[in-house]
Parts: structure tokens; sequence; C-alpha cells
């Protein structure tokens, strides 16, 4: 079966999280196994839940999104992806005997695994896990763009078609993510950085990154710069090459080290001073601001679903005749009342739900969505 009848055959119901971020520091991934295993409990017939007004019949998944930022591989708990792994190895568990289509889409603090996919594709094989579904890997959309082609045809749920993306490509200070697009291959210096800092030997050296070490580092660039120039030292003497190795050992070691553990301090600093990022924005303000000038019409859909901005919410754009909805986040960072939230999909439509230890809540419900009644795609508080 092709990859076209493959997603036409999806499974449904749908249930979509975003922005777990396993293996950071604020990901609230305890909440997240718990969330998994309700999950995997679901009675297959379907669990009546009594919200105000309506009764939604909630079942056991048939497809599983995971649309990006699942883990953290952009900045890690004391810049260590062991704690990733950590984190992911119980959901894993969960997840493998759902029973459910795993579809993970990659977003730009996961990327790296387009690695794996790469890796599966070129072997031509699935990836074996002990569900009775399959598990597969989206580079940027699922569904996948039409090969040579930009365009993504959205994937039929009862009435409508949606089209599921990260949501980075709505985010004008995802300046990476840009290059790549336009050079045609992945550029992520951040990753680069990760991958160095994250060797073993690199891990032991416990350097993290404060005044003394930035002082150290100063002094010493000036110190050892300076002592070859007096000495008038060629690069080929013993104190030469003496110096390109000890060079050498500061650029592959530490200095990765230095960047990594700035990333979560210098970044936000950023972010702020420039105030173009979409983190924290209403699904209005990034729809409104980015959608038509990026993906607007390679996306032919009636919803497309993303995340990113960690803010769960709607936005219903009249003129392009599209709803937009954002799956929100598990992590810390954000209000109480506004993480932990995924996205409930069946033939009746889509319900912006949350979860926590006492139950589910419901955000927003979407009934069928008719173009012939626009006002059927409004949005509606539970």
């Amino acid at each position: 079966m092709d990859k076209s009848c493959e997603e036409k055959a999806a499974k449904g119901p749908f249930v979509v999280v975003s922005d777990v971020h396993l293996g950071g520091a604020g990901s609230k991934y305890k909440e997240f196994r718990e969330f998994l295993a309700w999950l995997s409990k679901l009675d297959g017939d379907g669990t009546p839940l009594n919200f105000r007004g309506f009764t939604l019949n909630i079942r056991k998944p048939g497809t599983f999104v995971l649309l990006g930022d699942i883990l953290e591989l952009w900045d890690p708990r004391k810049d260590d992806r062991n704690y990733v792994v950590q984190d992911f190895l119980t959901p894993v568990s969960i997840l493998s005997n759902l029973d459910s289509d795993i579809i993970y889409v990659l977003g730009n603090h996961d990327e790296k695994l387009r690695d794996l996919k790469q890796i599966w594709d070129e072997e031509g094989i699935s990836f074996p896990y002990g569900g009775s579904g399959k598990f597969r890997i989206m580079y940027r959309t699922y569904p996948e763009r039409k090969k040579g082609s930009k365009t993504v045809e959205g994937i039929k749920i009862g009435i409508n078609r949606y089209a599921f993306l990260h949501g980075h490509q709505f985010d004008s200070l995802q300046i990476f993510y840009r290059l790549s697009c336009t050079v045609g291959a992945r550029f992520d210096p951040v990753d680069w950085f990760q991958d160095l800092a994250n060797l073993s030997f690199t891990k032991n050296i416990k350097f993290r990154l404060n005044k003394s070490t930035v002082a150290f580092a100063i002094l010493f660039l000036i110190y050892t710069a300076s002592y070859l120039r007096i000495k008038d030292t060629p690069i080929g003497s013993r104190l030469g090459v003496g110096w390109v190795i000890v060079s050498g050992f500061f650029v592959l070691i530490i200095f990765p080290r230095l960047i990594t553990s700035s990333y979560g301090v210098f970044w936000p600093c950023m972010k702020r001073i420039l105030s173009i990022s979409k983190k924290g924005k209403s699904v209005e303000d990034v729809v409104r601001a980015r959608y038509l000038k990026i993906k607007g019409q390679f996306i032919k859909a009636d919803t497309i679903v993303f995340g990113h901005t960690h803010i769960p919410g709607s936005y219903y754009m009249k003129g392009e005749d599209k709803l937009f909805i954002n799956t929100g986040c598990w992590v810390e960072e954000c209000e109480e009342t506004k993480r932990n939230t995924f996205l409930y999909i069946d033939d009746e439509g889509a319900f912006l739900l949350k979860w926590d230890r006492n139950g589910v809540q419901c955000l927003e419900k979407h009934r069928r969505i008719d173009k012939l009644d626009s006002q059927s795609r409004k949005c509606y508080k539970c």
C-alpha cells in the first residue's frame, strides 16, 4: 500500500499531543505517563464523558499523533540527553501496547530524529513495536507532501479534512528552519553543539558557563595568542603544535559545553529583546502574522492542527474558510489551566481537552464543520 492510500485508511479516533519536551527541565513527564496509562485503559466501545451541555463518547485512539517537540534534544536537563531517554522509556512502553497507529511529526526540538527516519526509508522498513498498529516518523507534516510537490493534502476524518504540523513553520524567529528550507538540507547548529556536548568525555568534564569559566577562557586565549606573537613562534614548532592541540581541545570539548549551558539563558533573553517569537502568542496572532505568507497556499485542509507556541486554543479564518487549533503543551512554564492538553478528533468533530489526575475537562468543542454553515465553524467554549 502506498503512502497516499495508507493515509486515506487512517484509523480513528485521533488523539493529538505536542510539546511534552521529555528530558527537559520543565517537562510534566510524570503526568504525561499517567495520561497515557489512562488512555490505554479506555473502553474500546467508548467511555462517556459528561461536560456542560453535551456528552463526549471518548474511545481508545486508532491513531495517536505526536505533534513535535516530544523529546527535548535541544536543551535537556543538565545538558545531558540521557534524561531524554530516561523520561521516554515508560511512555514508549505504554504506546507500544496501545494498538494504535503512532504518527510522530518532528518539531524543531526533536528534528534530529529525521536521521532515524532516513534509515528506515532507505531500508524500506517500518518500526516494529508491540501494538498492532504502525509507527511512522513524518519530517514536517502529516500527511506528508505529495512526491515532487509542496502541497499537503489533508486527511479526511468525518466530513472534514485535517492537516498536522508542529508549528515552528509559523515562528519568525526559527532562522535555522528557514535556512534549512533555503539550502535544501538540515541546518541546526544547536543540535550540533548538543551532539558534541553529549560525548561521554565531554559530559564528565562538568564544565558549566559561569563567571569563572568565561574569565578563564578569555584570559587563556589572550595570553597564549600574545605569547605566540611575542616569541614569533611558527605554527610548525613544538609550541605552535601544542597551541593547535590545546585550541582544538577547547573548541571540540569545552566550547560546546559553554554553548549548550548558555542556551537556556541567552535564548529567552534574545526572544524578549526582539519580541518577535510566536511563543506565547494566541492562535489568531500566529495565524494572521505568518500563515498566508509561509504555508497557506500549500495546505489543502479544512482544519490545520499545530503546537509549538504552548498556548492551546483555536481560530477560524473566514477569508480562507479554515479552522486552526493549537494542541497546547505539557511543560511547567505554562499556566496550570493551560497545560496538559490534547486534541481528540472523531467523526463528530474536534475537541480540545485538558487532562489531570481528577479527570478530563473540555476547553473547546468543534462539532461537524460544514462549509455550507459558516456558523458551525465558530469556536465553542465548553
